[in-house]
């Protein structure tokens, strides 16, 4: 009879914390849009473009491998395209690995020739406010 009730409080915990996160994505997501259409930008929830190669190869930390973009916010003009995402990559060549996640902004110029640039936020708080940061927003 106890292991039948302890298997009811694990999946009573794993249920909760399913819903905790599924929640919590949401608000985020709804968040980033509202940014979005603020700043008269795009929102995509998922990486639809392929973009996390490009970031890849501009990225300003050396060794990074297992690039991921999510939460992207793009806008496009004649003279440059701005991409605000967050990325989830691995650092570490030899040795230990860790997995990272941080929100950085790319901006890469129509010029022929010019070169993309990706910044990490540097901020410390909630991905919002990282988000906001780096679009010269203020609290």
């Amino acid at each position: 009879m106890y292991s039948v009730q302890l298997l009811a409080l694990l999946v009573l915990i794993t249920a909760g914390g399913l819903t905790w996160q599924i929640h919590a994505r949401r608000k985020r997501s709804e968040q980033l849009r509202l940014l979005s259409e603020s700043e008269r930008m795009n929102y995509s929830r998922q990486d639809r473009f392929g973009f996390a190669a490009r970031v890849a190869r501009h990225f300003p930390v050396p060794g990074v491998a297992d690039v991921r973009v999510s939460d992207l916010l793009y806008r496009s003009n004649d003279r440059e395209q701005r991409y605000v995402f967050t990325v989830d990559y691995t650092r570490g060549v030899l040795g230990a690995k860790r997995r990272l996640r941080s929100v950085a902004i790319m901006t890469e110029s129509s010029e022929l020739g010019a070169s993309a640039v990706v910044q990490l936020a540097e901020h410390k708080g909630t991905a919002v406010e990282q988000y906001r940061v780096l679009l010269g927003q203020r609290e």
